[in-house]
């Protein structure tokens, strides 16, 4: 799947992925703290994460968040920038609204599907298919697994391309996403007009049973 993106298009791998086993990021740490919240929110670690609708949570450390339960009525935003993941593990995770590591993943120039110098522009960053230029040059080879995907997306190029997505392990009983919710790891758009965006991140889901109707 690519986007067209200032004349260079970035292949985004955006999974989600059904398994009962378990597979967690490697060398998760577990934050007392994990959230940096508005007023009205409650999210404590071993306990449940309530984000009302018009509020919004921040995750500001990578690693291993352990909840009761998670309801994500408002917007849960994950900030680690870079190689570092997030792995939210409850036995009812229910999301109204948006949960998303977009543009978390490899700075420009960075990563191993980031973009390179093409005819007149760059590519495209690639992840889980190739990324490619407005001339439909294919740009570097793809990387990272497709059934259990735990890395984050490449860079575009280092003139002015966008950054890559995030990676996010979801761990639960039970996954509700209704209508208007979401969840993704997109890269960013390239800045400038020849530039390449970035690919999309990891989005790597393990649960016993998946309801609703979201993206």
């Amino acid at each position: 799947m690519g986007t067209m993106v200032h004349h260079a298009r970035a292949t985004c791998l955006l999974i989600l992925f059904v398994l009962l086993s378990c597979c967690l990021f490697p060398a998760a740490v577990v934050y007392a703290a994990p959230c940096q919240s508005t007023v009205g929110v409650t999210c404590a670690n071993g306990g449940v994460c309530l984000v009302p609708a018009g509020k919004s949570c921040t995750f500001a450390a990578p690693g291993s968040y352990t909840f009761t339960e998670v309801y994500i009525n408002g917007t849960v935003n994950i900030t680690p920038l870079g190689t570092a993941g997030v792995t939210i593990t409850a036995n009812n995770i229910y999301v109204a609204l948006k949960l998303h590591v977009d543009f978390l993943g490899y700075n420009a120039g960075l990563g191993p599907g980031t973009g390179i110098a093409m005819q007149n522009a760059y590519s495209g960053a690639s992840h889980g298919g190739t990324g490619g230029g407005h001339l439909n040059e294919l740009g570097t080879p793809p990387y990272g697994s497709l059934t259990a995907p735990i890395l984050p997306g490449s860079g575009g190029d280092s003139s002015g391309g966008g950054v890559g997505g995030g990676r996010l392990q979801i761990i639960a009983s039970t996954l509700t996403i209704t209508s208007l919710g979401t969840i993704s790891a997109n890269g960013k758009a390239s800045t400038t007009g020849g530039g390449g965006g970035g690919s999309g991140g990891s989005i790597y889901i393990q649960v016993d049973q998946l309801i609703g109707s979201g993206n």
